[in-house]
């Protein structure tokens, strides 16, 4: 995308999504408020360096950001949340399994 260009659409999330971990993590860390790599890797039994990979691919798109790097039993550890218009498009809570907002689960 050149420098200056904003995208106004949401094609590129809509394909970062077809990964399932993606999915898995954009849903954690909705519903949680934020999410850390390492949490999310114990949780979801998958290695700390995929879950980090995933994550990055999803704030590369818009999903999430990083909101703070915080210590968690020693080195620091980074702490994503979601992007607050993302985590409204019902697109996307669809394509994650989650009811549109304002639904109950």
């Amino acid at each position: 995308m050149a420098a200056g260009k904003k995208r106004d659409d949401h094609q590129g999330l809509m394909q970062a999504l077809r990964h399932p971990l993606r999915k898995d993590l954009l849903r954690l860390v909705i519903e949680r408020g934020d999410l850390s790599p390492i949490g999310a890797a114990r949780e979801l039994e998958r290695p700390v360096s995929t879950v980090n990979y995933h994550l990055r691919e999803l704030a590369k798109e818009g999903a999430v950001a990083l909101e703070a790097d915080k210590p968690d039993e020693g080195p620091l550890e980074r702490v994503y949340v979601a992007d607050g218009a993302v985590r409204g498009l019902s697109s996307v809570r669809e394509a994650i399994g989650l009811p549109p907002e304002g639904e109950g689960a």
